[in-house]
């Protein structure tokens, strides 16, 4: 008799920790992973920015592209639209199903100009 309350005790316990585990499996979710380019505007469009950024560890531009939405910011420009390519942006985005979501764009000001 001992021995059946035993055996059910631990059918119970190993019951319990696959739904606990179950339930923290189903709670887990992946957050977008936010991150910034810095760079030269290759080319701009309403949908899509293109940003040149150096590599320095392996001496190296490369070009990253990043989808441009509505919820997209803009500083010291007043649209996406007022970019052209050559010029110097920080943009941060967010990395959401492969896609790198820019969140906000700053223009770069000059030095020289003052802008």
């Amino acid at each position: 008799m001992k021995k059946s309350f035993v055996v059910i005790g631990v059918m119970v316990v190993v019951g319990l920790c696959a739904l606990c585990g179950a339930v923290k499996a189903q709670e887990v979710v992946e957050t977008p992973k936010a991150a910034y380019v810095e760079g030269t505007v290759v080319q701009v469009t309403d949908a899509e920015l293109t940003v040149a950024e150096y590599n320095a560890e392996q001496d190296t531009t490369v070009d990253v592209s990043l989808v441009v939405t509505p919820e997209t910011q803009v500083v010291n420009a007043e649209a996406i639209k007022d970019i052209v390519a050559g010029t110097k942006v920080v943009v941060d985005y967010t990395v959401d199903m492969d896609k790198k979501i820019a969140k906000t764009v700053t223009v770069k000001k000059s030095k020289l100009s003052g802008n």
